[in-house]
């Protein structure tokens, strides 16, 4: 990896999911989950990827760890494309890029300890003798604030907080260049949502690991990100970096969706931007910018022609015919 280039290229990013026709049906729906999405994350850093249920945004992150293959598109780790790979390569590949599920529960299986369920990492890449991972487990549960105790206890024996402790120091365990955190706190009290962030945080200045965190709560996102990019119906419509989109958003669904924070102070309170009609459908999604059967600034030209990343600022791109309107 040369010095200017970042850990992860995301170039053209599709990925399609073709329905099962029934019958008496030749043709098959094909439902456009990721359509031609690109980004990049440099090393150490947080990029946050939000938007609206359904808009693609674990599909991009299981696209990237290669839970899923991707339709298109090429997924560059390291200068590697992880998108095509397989047998060795892939397995080294996924090394380097790890990830912590939205359920800490289901992520976990019940029927393995604490020690095993962290130390399976170990295992399956052959990374040390049985005392050496046994030492490397305890680091790693000391790490995420579990104690030596806790080893032998199973997940149901654990809050939610601390079973994401235990999905966290698992994806440590390899040591990877970037851990995609999707959609991680959503299920957690409040205030174990603070918990979990700062040990995000304290673990990425430690490590210098870097993160892709998607989620839709925009007040974590803002808080734990350096850049943000927002998604609608599987399409990347602005990227910037925090304070850009947070403060100067361009795009009418961004300023739309950042409308939707609820601020605590009355007095600071705007109206909200309130949108008109129903997400389309991702099966058969609008021509032209997908967004303008619900823009209050779309214009005939928004329904033929679809608009590309254009640049607001430096670094501070959005995919709108009308930006800033």
């Amino acid at each position: 990896m040369t010095a200017s280039q970042a850990l992860v290229e995301v170039h053209n990013l599709q990925k399609y999911f073709p329905l099962g026709g029934g019958l008496f049906r030749k043709s098959r729906d094909t439902v456009h989950a990721v359509d031609d999405v690109s980004f990049s994350i440099d090393a150490g850093e947080t990029l946050g990827l939000v938007g609206e249920s359904g808009c693609g945004k674990s599909t991009v992150s299981r696209a990237l760890s290669r839970l899923i293959r991707p339709t298109g598109g090429r997924v560059l780790v390291e200068g590697e494309d992880i998108a095509d790979a397989a047998g060795g390569t892939l397995r080294a590949l996924r090394r380097k890029v790890q990830i912590v599920f939205q359920d800490p529960y289901a992520s976990l299986n019940p029927r393995m300890r604490v020690r095993d369920i962290v130390a399976e990492p170990l295992k399956n890449y052959g990374i040390g003798n049985a005392a050496e991972r046994a030492e490397r487990v305890e680091r790693l549960l000391s790490r995420v604030g579990l104690r030596r105790d806790q080893l032998d206890k199973y997940p149901h024996e654990f809050s939610g907080g601390q079973r994401q402790r235990i999905g966290i120091a698992r994806a440590l365990a390899l040591e990877p260049k970037l851990i995609i955190l999707d959609e991680p706190v959503s299920a957690l009290d409040v205030s174990v949502q603070a918990q979990v962030i700062n040990l995000l945080v304290d673990l990425q200045e430690e490590t210098g690991v870097a993160f892709l965190f998607v989620a839709h709560d925009l007040a974590v996102v803002e808080h734990i990100s350096r850049r943000v990019a927002v998604m609608y119906l599987g399409r990347i419509v602005e990227i910037g970096s925090r304070q850009d989109v947070f403060e100067t958003p361009s795009h009418p669904y961004t300023r739309a969706l950042l409308s939707s924070i609820l601020e605590p102070d009355p007095r600071r309170r705007g109206t909200p931007t309130i949108l008109s009609g129903d997400i389309p459908s991702p099966i058969k999604p609008p021509s032209g910018c997908h967004f303008h059967t619900r823009c209050p600034v779309a214009r005939s030209r928004c329904a033929t022609e679809a608009p590309v990343l254009s640049e607001q600022g430096p670094g501070h791109l959005a995919a709108c015919h009308f930006a800033g309107v």
